[in-house]
């Protein structure tokens, strides 16, 4: 969040942007928002959540957004192993993951990323994939 904060803060524009949403909902004017700008841009301040209600929200939050983006970006295609082969599995019930080019994959993309396909085994012989273009 520190990171994110930080890359929004440093361009003026984006910034700027985020304070007129900020000034418009609250009904007033933020007092120094450039002081603010210098604050988030250093490090100087750590970022702590504790809230396990707040943490479970979120959970459900972009579990819906998740759902909402596969169900309507995404087709999808049962792939069967082989007669006599099964699925190599993981702990993970669903990977992410993207072609990077060079015929390797990168793992754990988030769902936004263009490339990104869903692999979802179904049993040991069948397993979902969702991509975009499936």
């Amino acid at each position: 969040m520190m990171r994110f904060m930080q890359d929004q803060a440093k361009d003026k524009k984006i910034f700027d942007d985020l304070i007129k949403g900020y000034e418009e909902k609250a009904g007033k004017p933020m007092k120094d928002p450039e002081k603010l700008r210098e604050v988030i841009i250093g490090n100087g301040y750590s970022i702590e959540q504790k809230s396990a209600a707040c943490n479970l929200l979120l959970t459900f939050k972009s579990g819906l957004e998740i759902a909402a983006i596969l169900e309507t970006e995404f087709q999808h295609d049962l792939i069967y192993a082989p007669t006599g082969s099964l699925f190599v599995t993981c702990d993970n019930p669903i990977m992410t993951v993207g072609p990077d080019g060079s015929r390797l994959a990168n793992v754990g993309l988030g769902c936004g990323s263009p490339n990104t396909e869903v692999i979802f085994p179904l049993n040991k012989r069948v397993c979902l994939v969702l991509s975009r273009g499936a």
